[in-house]
């Protein structure tokens, strides 16, 4: 949910979270911090714009996963999640849809497809984990780089009826391929779906001092994690890199100024028991 607040004006948010069982943790994310919202019934906001997402516990269990914890279309378990940032586009029939991420320790750099109905504002969601995602049952067979979860929009949202050609776009460190002898083109995203865990085919497309960038066009959005073999040990298989002749390059598409259309990760998450009251008070002159 986005919150605007008004020049010169305080929003007082209040929440009731008593129904919510005690062994499930209730977290607002505003985007530039985290309240436990047990442990306080209320929160301000100042001047300014916010992206509020409400983190819970609702088990979840898509593609084929193990049990799990989380909110926003995720299921992840909030002590796993290491980094998450969301952004939102609109998404017109016929566009392409770019989501750029930067912050610090997100290897996702971009996320593209395009439209095909007109949806209105559509999140995007990167999850970087601590350890293998809750939601699969067991780890990657090579070693892994980073375990992450991606999402787009609500639980079952992203197919092929609404989006086309999902590309994500990630980066590498080059000290983790030299620390660990990994061979570059082993390098791989890989996606667990349907209870195992399936390579992509990933190309890479550049690289500067410190990192290797990469492009892997995906099925679907849910758990992933970027493996590698080592250098001595035994190549080919599924998940080798397919080397393009030509670097491929970042596309970009500016979002619309106006604010229509429904923002995809509800504040709520499905829980109905949870009550949230805001109050907008002028401030003293």
């Amino acid at each position: 949910m986005e919150l605007t607040v008004p020049s010169a004006s305080v929003v007082r948010m209040n929440w009731n979270v008593e129904a919510v069982p005690k062994d499930i943790p209730v977290i607002m994310n505003t985007g530039t911090a985290q309240i436990n919202m047990k442990s306080q019934d209320y929160t301000t906001f100042e001047t300014g714009t916010y992206s509020l997402e409400v983190i819970t516990q609702i088990p979840q269990t898509p593609n084929g996963g193990g049990g799990g914890a989380g909110s926003g279309g995720s299921g992840e378990a909030f002590k796993n999640i290491l980094i998450s940032e969301t952004k939102r586009e609109y998404v017109n029939k016929g566009s392409i849809v770019s989501y750029n991420f930067d912050f610090e320790g997100n290897i996702v750099q971009y996320l593209n497809f395009t439209g095909l109905k007109n949806s209105g504002k559509i999140a995007a969601k990167v999850e970087i984990l601590n350890n293998t995602s809750t939601l699969a049952d067991s780890a990657p067979s090579d070693i892994v780089y980073k375990n992450l979860n991606i999402w787009v929009g609500n639980l079952d949202w992203a197919t092929s009826e609404n989006i086309a050609n999902p590309i994500i776009n990630f980066k590498v460190e080059k000290s983790w391929i030299i620390d660990n002898n990994i061979s570059k083109s082993t390098i791989s995203l890989n996606r667990y779906s349907d209870g195992i865990w399936n390579p992509l085919e990933t190309y890479r497309i550049g690289e500067d001092a410190e990192y290797l960038y990469f492009e892997t066009k995906v099925p679907g959005f849910s758990p992933f994690a970027i493996t590698g073999k080592k250098a001595m040990g035994e190549s080919g298989g599924e998940g080798i890199i397919v080397e393009p002749t030509e670097t491929a390059k970042k596309q970009q598409v500016q979002a619309p100024t106006e604010k229509n259309g429904i923002p995809a990760f509800s504040l709520f998450a499905g829980v109905s028991v949870l009550l949230i009251v805001m109050q907008i008070l002028r401030k003293n002159d």
